[in-house]
């Protein structure tokens, strides 16, 4: 398999970093604590790193909503980034099972009102059969 390279791929911590503008260190707790997107080629938790500028500005949109919140963030020190970070991950945690709950609820109301139609239509269907039995049973005793 060929390998394809794109100039628009982050190659290592020191690039990623660089781009986001932090220290390494900060990349990989952001990682471990955030989910900040990085792609491990070789599967491996240790090993070499890339990442996708798309999905880093993402990342870095949805975690620093505001630039003024960023410039705030940023000239403070690195445990108060870690815990601004660490609550904006959980407001987007929330906001994803928030979004798939409400979601999941729109499916199952669906599926109710499905299921109720295909009851009426059982209902009906049974009836229109005993009809039919019925008038059966009454040519055959005539």
């Amino acid at each position: 398999m060929g390998a394809v390279l794109h100039a628009n791929v982050l190659n290592s911590w020191k690039e990623i970093s660089t781009y986001v503008g932090r220290g390494v260190r900060t990349v990989q707790r952001w990682e471990k604590w955030f989910g900040f997107p990085v792609h491990r080629p070789s599967g491996h938790a240790k090993g070499s790193v890339l990442a996708l500028p798309e999905e880093v500005d993402a990342w870095l949109q949805r975690n620093l909503s505001s630039k003024k919140a960023e410039s705030a963030v940023s000239s403070a020190p690195s445990h108060v980034q870690d815990q601004v970070l660490r609550f904006h991950a959980g407001v987007n945690i929330f906001r994803q099972r928030y979004d798939f709950l409400q979601n999941r609820s729109r499916q199952l109301a669906i599926h109710i009102e499905n299921t109720r139609r295909l009851r009426e239509i059982l209902h009906e269907n049974t009836q229109r059969a005993r009809g039919v039995r019925s008038k059966l049973i009454g040519s055959y005793s005539d």
